[in-house]
This record gives structure tokens, sequence and C-alpha cells, in this order.
């Protein structure tokens, strides 16, 4: 039998040396330890569905009978969805026109008594225009009313003269009958409508009156 002391110096004697750990075998490193990729063995349980679900993704997708009634069956509510809101845009750009065009209605309102008061100062103005040009009118065709009786009156007298076989009474009753009437001086806001009316009578009645003379 071996003794324990001679046990103790053959365990000594054999001891195993203690392992350093820069001695320790480690495995390859890569550029970078994020970059380790840790792969089941090829005949374990976990490579075979993980290359199940690989070769799964990468097949590509048919759609079935199933996916195609549900499209079918979502589809009217898509457009459903889509057409409320179309609406909803629509009815927002109504309310924006009909705010705006509350507002342009009440600015009209507004202004109307200062777009009425523009209208009448504008026609008073015409009313102005009109009416003086229509005066100088009227005094022109009187002035040339007035020197053709002046003429005429004149060659009666001269006629007369020369025959001297007549009286001077129808020269008298010629020059009664030739005498203008005084010429009316208004002014435009006393004259109305009716007196333009008596002025346009006058002046047909004298230019009358020349024409019979003359064809006399």
């Amino acid at each position: 039998m071996i003794s324990p002391a001679t046990s103790s110096a053959t365990h000594s004697e054999f001891a195993i040396p203690p392992i350093v750990p820069s001695q320790q075998q480690q495995p390859p490193h890569t550029a970078h330890p994020s970059s380790r990729h840790h792969f089941p063995p090829p005949h374990s349980p976990q490579y075979a569905a993980f290359s199940h679900l690989s070769g799964r993704t990468a097949e590509p997708k048919t759609p079935t009978h199933g996916s195609l009634q549900r499209q079918q069956f979502m589809q009217p509510f898509e457009h459903l969805f889509d057409t409320i809101e179309t609406t909803r845009t629509l009815k927002s750009t109504l309310d924006d026109q009909i705010r705006r065009s509350s507002a342009l209605i009440q600015t009209l309102q507004a202004s109307s008594t200062t777009v009425e008061g523009l209208i009448r100062n504008q026609m008073k103005e015409l009313q102005k225009e009109v009416m003086h040009r229509m005066e100088d009118r009227l005094e022109d065709m009187y002035s040339r009313v007035s020197s053709l009786e002046k003429r005429m009156v004149g060659t009666t007298e001269e006629q007369e003269d020369n025959r001297r076989s007549q009286s001077t009474t129808p020269s008298r009753r010629l020059q009664e009958s030739l005498i203008s009437p005084p010429t009316i001086v208004r002014s435009q806001h006393d004259i109305g409508p009716q007196e333009y009316h008596h002025m346009l009578d006058a002046l047909r009645e004298r230019l009358d009156r020349l024409e019979r003379q003359m064809e006399s």
C-alpha cells in the first residue's frame, strides 16, 4: 500500500499547472464583436425551422380566393369613405364661399348710399350739360330766325317804296306781325321741360310764318 505521504508526493509531482487566462483557447474574432452571428448546427431542429421560414418568405404570395372575397367586400366601404372625405372637402369650400359672399353683400349694402349719391351727382352733371347744349342750340335758332325776319321786313319795305302804288298799311301790318317775341332768359334750374316745349312751338310758328311770307 502507498502511504499518504507517498500519494501526496505523487500528486505534487504530477500536478496540473494552472491555466492562465491568456492561454485559454478563444474562438476567432471578426472585425467587430457585434458582427458575430450565432447559427445553430446544421442538423439541429432550430436550423431546420430557420431554413423553412427563410424559404417561405422567399416564395411570392399569390392571392387566394378568401383574400379576393375580402377585397371585394371592403371595396364599397373604401369607396364610401373616399366619397365622405370628398364631400367634407366640398362642404368646407362651399362654406368658405358662402362666408365670402355674405361679407361682400354686407359691404355692398353698407356702400349703397355712397353709390347712390355718386350716381345722382353724375346724373345731375349730365343733365346740366345736356340742358346747356340745348339752350345754346335754341339761342342760335332764335338769332337765325330773327335775322331772317329782319331781312324779310327790309326787302318788303324796299319793294313797297319802289312800287309807290300801294299804301304803307300792309307794310305796317307786316312789321307788326314780324315783331320778335322777347327772349326768355332764365337759369338752367328755372327752365323745365314744359318751357322748352313752348320755346320750340314758338320757333315752329315763326318758321312757318317766314315760309308763307317768302312764298307770297
